[in-house]
């Protein structure tokens, strides 16, 4: 049993990201965070810089699952189980993407953002501008490239894995993987009504999209309310 939890416990909490030591702007003095949040704001509305969406991929949770399962040290019940866990992961994967990128589409005015798997990340930090960013079917498009030098990412805070996957906030980062310090606004969490509706929601296609269009509009309100503030002003 130790066999099986240790490498799952491990599995639900491995971060998409690389080791690298990170600046706390939050610990910066108000008027340089002010003037981070302002030039931000300016370079992502203004298209000056890009600002990529990066979705996850659960690529190592399923590697992990994948070699769980054909695991010698499984009982056969615990290894269907494993298997079982892959194919669920490998469907909802791409639909909660999917659904993820509609509702930028359909209520994201601030920027046109592009959209990379997690997976693209130290491609993108090695200078990749190409060839990663994915097209409405969710796969890689060598011709969507990023025509600017500066850029901005979208992180998406998921829950609920590996049953579901529940979108919960999203985290605007720069290109050092700093998160960009208050007042840039940073969370899109649906909130206690947006939940309490949802309650007795069934059907987890619904419930998911609505949830992800709440929370797109309501971040493509706090960042041009903001523009206003710190760049308009």
């Amino acid at each position: 049993m130790k066999k099986l939890l240790t490498p799952l416990f491990l599995l639900l909490f491995f971060t998409t990201g690389f080791a690298q030591e990170k600046e706390d702007l939050a610990a910066l003095p108000e008027a340089e965070r002010i003037e981070i949040t302002a030039t931000a704001l300016r370079e992502i509305k203004s298209g000056e810089a890009a600002l990529i969406v990066r979705l996850p991929s659960n690529h190592r949770k399923m590697t992990e699952l994948e070699r769980l399962a054909q695991s010698d040290n499984l009982t056969p019940q615990k290894a269907a189980r494993m298997k079982e866990m892959l194919a669920v992961t490998r469907a909802i994967t791409p639909a909660f993407n999917g659904r993820l990128m509609t509702a930028f589409a359909e209520n994201f005015t601030f920027a046109q953002p592009l959209f990379m798997h997690d997976t693209a990340s130290v491609s993108l930090k090695n200078g990749v501008t190409s060839g990663i960013f994915l097209d409405k079917i969710i796969q890689p498009d060598a011709d969507i490239t990023m025509q600017q030098d500066k850029y901005y990412i979208l992180d998406v805070e998921y829950e609920g894995f590996p049953e579901a996957m529940n979108a919960t906030d999203f985290d605007i980062i720069n290109a050092n993987l700093e998160k960009l310090p208050a007042p840039f606004p940073q969370s899109a969490y649906g909130g206690f009504f947006l939940n309490m509706g949802l309650l007795f929601n069934k059907d987890i296609a619904d419930k998911q999209a609505k949830v992800m269009n709440a929370m797109t509009e309501k971040y493509n309100r706090k960042l041009t309310k903001a523009h206003a503030k710190y760049v308009e002003n």
